[in-house]
C-alpha cells in the first residue's frame, strides 16, 4: 500500500532538562551519548483527508528506541516499532512529543504518513 510521506523537517523543541530549546532537523543529536532525548513539534493537519484515509507519524531508524510518543500531551499507541497512528487524534492543530534513546548523531526528520485504508472485500458476492 502506498503512502504519501510528509516530511516533518524544519524547527522542533529539544527539552535539555530545564528549557525547550530550538533545534533543526535534519541535524545533529543536541546531546552527546546514550541518553533520552525529548523532542517536540507542531503540526497542522494534513488538508483534505479522505474518510477512508489514516495519518500515522514513523520515525527513521536514527531514532533508535522510541520509548513514547504523544499528541497533545496524549500518549498515542504504536502501530509497529516505527510507526504510531494519528488518525482519531486529528482536529486541527497539534503537538507532537516524544522521547527516543538515538541511535545515531545525525538525526532525519520523522514523517507524516497517509494512507488509503483498503476496501474490505465482500466475501459473498460472485
Amino acid at each position: 500500500m502506498n503512502a504519501h510521506r510528509i516530511r516533518l523537517a524544519g524547527p522542533w523543541e529539544w527539552w535539555d532538562e530545564n528549557q525547550w530549546i530550538r533545534i533543526s532537523l535534519p541535524g545533529a543529536t543536541p546531546q552527546q551519548g546514550s541518553e533520552q532525548l525529548r523532542l517536540r513539534r507542531g503540526f497542522h493537519t494534513p488538508s483534505n483527508l479522505d474518510p477512508d484515509e489514516t495519518v500515522s507519524v514513523q520515525f527513521p531508524d536514527t531514532f533508535g528506541e522510541i520509548l513514547e510518543v504523544s499528541v497533545d500531551s496524549q500518549p498515542v499507541a504504536a502501530s509497529n516499532d516505527r510507526e504510531f497512528d494519528l488518525t482519531s487524534r486529528l482536529d486541527d492543530y497539534h503537538q507532537l512529543e516524544f522521547c527516543c534513546i538515538p541511535r545515531e548523531t545525525e538525526l532525519t526528520p520523522p514523517a507524516l504518513l497517509i494512507r488509503q485504508v483498503p476496501a474490505s472485500r465482500d466475501t459473498n458476492s460472485k
